[in-house]
């Protein structure tokens, strides 16, 4: 039973896990905390953009349980593609080492 608002938390749960985790990834952690996130914490914070989001969205969702689960997969996929994304334009933009 997908209805527009269902359409709409799909794209929501397509685009906020990227963000989130492209965001956390270049937030000067080590100028605002005095050190670099542990890995624990930045795991901590993957798991709530993806978990946090498909919640909220399924919360208000007029859909099934096909719609949420699409949700939350969408949500991991889309926080995996912005990690790598991420990761990628560090490595385009990084100075070449000699």
């Amino acid at each position: 039973m997908t209805t527009e608002n269902t359409e709409s938390l799909k794209s929501l749960c397509a685009v906020v896990p990227a963000a989130m985790l492209a965001v956390a990834h270049w937030l000067p952690w080590k100028q605002m905390l005095g050190r670099d996130l542990h890995r624990l914490e930045a795991y901590a914070i993957g798991t709530t953009a993806i978990v946090g989001t498909a919640l909220v969205a399924m919360s208000q969702s007029d859909g099934d349980n096909e719609d949420h689960m699409t949700m939350l997969a969408t949500a991991a996929v889309s926080a995996g593609m912005g990690t790598l994304a991420a990761w990628a334009v560090d490595a385009l933009t990084a100075e070449p080492t000699r």
